[in-house]
């Protein structure tokens, strides 16, 4: 259990750390829950109860936090590199990054790739969107999001909205 509650903070630094390029909006600036409003998220994932804004390094976090206070969706804005799939190849090989068309100028997913043994299922584990210079992260650690579901667009339609704010 403590290794599972250690993962998001793992998964949060390393897509929320330092990446190449320039921007004139610095993403340690930006609070990631002022992107879009707690009754959106809400509303789309009930499970969440909450936003809770955590500082990590420079950059700021917010989790969104199930009923028993632990994180299960957290966004993050970072310095974008040239590609949204190279801030999420610093994942292990139990993870297949794919390009996602129409969202920002850039985005990708990490796909969890199931482990019967341990009881892991495939899901969408984060999602990686590059505007400008700066990149917008979305990791989900307590929901499971499929690709080419109702619930991904939702993802999507919420990503687009944050996009506008940065």
């Amino acid at each position: 259990m403590k290794n599972f509650l250690f993962f998001p903070l793992i998964l949060c630094c390393v897509l929320a750390g330092p990446s190449m390029g320039q921007c004139s909006q610095k993403p340690e600036d930006i609070n990631p829950c002022d992107l879009i409003a707690i009754g959106k998220i809400i509303t789309t994932f009930p499970a969440l109860k909450k936003a809770k804004n955590e500082t990590i390094g420079r950059s700021s976090v917010c989790n969104y936090l199930d009923k028993y206070d632990i994180p299960a969706l957290a966004v993050s804005v970072s310095q974008a590199g040239l590609h949204a799939r190279d801030s999420l190849s610093m994942l292990d090989s139990s993870y297949k990054i794919e390009n996602i068309n129409g969202l920002g100028e850039d985005a990708a997913i990490a796909v969890q790739q199931a482990n019967p043994k341990i009881g892991l299922q495939t899901g969408i584990a984060a999602l990686h969107i590059k505007k400008k210079s700066i990149s917008l992260n979305i990791s989900f650690f307590r929901i499971s999001i499929q690709q080419n579901t109702t619930e991904f667009e939702r993802v999507k339609s919420l990503a687009e909205e944050m996009l506008e704010k940065l």
